[in-house]
């Protein structure tokens, strides 16, 4: 089954004025804000320099792009089967909006677990910090650390990427600069096992404390906003049924209905569709108002699509969340 975008139809019964309103005022509020993990920190949405963590990387030239916090994430959700050890790929970027023509040259930064997850390893391959040209490392320095001490977990990295030559990110856009394996600190059972990774100053598998930062123009600088990750790893009951993202109508087709009755539900007190999950339009393991301006988004303003079931019919695999659809339901058609 294949979704297409199509102009808005015909809606099948009147829908309240204000919640349509409300949709329109949510793409109207989307075109303007900087970032959703920003929400609540208004003063970053403007600075130079924001650290994030990303539910997939950059893979354009040099693991970097001019979108700002591009798949940027606060929480990522991971199917396991009972008995086995939950494991998931993360990575981290530098958000840049950097007056003048030097973007980042430099970086040091540094991530620590809190709760029942623990990294096990850590890398700049497939980063903007790898060796060109893959990513732009030329005659530079590199160190990445991953503490041996098991109740010590987290990474650090360091990278200059040139010592002669004015190598540097972008002077605005996204670089995704680290890559790290977190598992779960212990065989999947009936109850979610979850935990965060943190962005933190001081010494996490470092010789010495220091603060996160970046170098600009030969200058230190630090990042404004620095957004935790949430990681939860569920049995995978939770996820035996089949779906396709924020196509909660269930008729095949990616239009305005689905977004005005993810509306409807949020602010008229409906019940939750059978298949939660569907609603969860940019799979962040969670539904809300984001959800409505994704998929207008989408729609309406070039957005990008949601993330995987779609456009077909599938499992969503690590991105779903504790409420997916029960064993046995289904939201796909045909």
């Amino acid at each position: 089954m294949k979704f297409r975008s199509t102009p808005p139809p015909p809606l099948g019964r009147p829908v309240d004025r204000v919640l349509l309103a409300a949709a329109t005022v949510a793409l109207a509020f989307s075109l303007s804000l900087a970032s959703p993990l920003l929400a609540g920190s208004p003063s970053c949405e403007s600075a130079e320099l924001n650290l994030i963590f990303q539910k997939a990387p950059v893979d354009s030239a040099g693991h970097q792009t001019r979108t700002l916090f591009a798949n940027a994430t606060e929480s990522i959700g991971v199917g396991v089967p009972r008995g086995e050890v939950g494991g998931t790929r993360v990575w981290g970027a530098i958000v840049s909006r950097v007056a003048g023509q030097r973007g980042v040259e430099g970086w040091a930064i540094q991530a620590r677990t809190r709760g029942d997850i623990r990294v096990v390893d850590a890398t700049v391959e497939g980063t903007a910090g790898a060796l060109e040209p893959d990513g732009l490392l030329r005659d530079g320095f590199l160190q990445v650390r991953v503490p041996t001490l098991r109740e010590e977990s987290g990474f650090y990295s360091a990278v200059v990427l040139s010592f002669t030559q004015p190598v540097a990110l972008r002077t605005t856009g996204t670089a995704t600069v680290i890559a790290a394996t977190v598992e779960a600190a212990s065989p999947q059972g009936a109850d979610p096992i979850e935990g965060s990774l943190e962005w933190v100053d001081g010494c996490v598998g470092c010789a010495e404390p220091f603060l996160i930062s970046a170098s600009v123009g030969g200058r230190k600088r630090f990042f404004c906003s620095r957004a935790p990750l949430v990681v939860r790893f569920l049995e995978q009951t939770f996820f035996r049924s089949r779906f396709v993202r924020c196509d909660t109508t269930g008729d095949g087709r990616l239009t305005i209905t689905d977004p005005v009755s993810i509306v409807n539900r949020l602010f008229s007190g409906q019940p939750d569709p059978s298949c939660r999950d569907v609603e969860d339009c940019d799979g962040d393991l969670r539904v809300n108002l984001t959800d409505v301006i994704y998929g207008l988004n989408f729609l309406f303003n070039g957005g990008p699509p949601p993330p995987t079931p779609f456009p077909d019919c599938g499992r969503p695999g690590q991105t779903m969340s504790a409420t997916s659809c029960a064993a046995g339901s289904s939201a796909c058609r045909g």
